[in-house]
C-alpha cells in the first residue's frame, strides 16, 4: 500500500486515503481535474472515476 500511494503522488495525487483495507480495501486519491487523464495511465491500478454532488444519499443501483 506504501507504494502504491507513492506512486499516485508522483503521478499527480496530492492526497489518498485506505479505505476498506482488510477484505481488499481500496484507495480514494485526490486529483486535478487538468492531470486525471495522465493519473489513470500512469498509476498501473484499476481506476473508477466518481463525483461529488450535493444532493444527499440516492440508490443509483437497482432502480427499475
Amino acid at each position: 500500500s506504501a507504494d502504491l500511494y507513492g506512486r499516485a503522488r508522483w503521478c499527480g495525487a496530492y492526497g489518498g486515503k485506505l479505505l476498506g483495507a482488510g477484505g481488499g480495501g481500496f484507495f480514494l486519491f485526490c486529483v486535478e481535474p487538468v492531470r486525471m487523464d495522465g493519473f489513470i495511465s500512469s498509476i498501473g491500478a484499476q481506476c473508477v472515476r466518481f463525483g461529488i454532488d450535493d444532493t444527499g444519499s440516492t440508490i443509483i443501483i437497482g432502480e427499475e
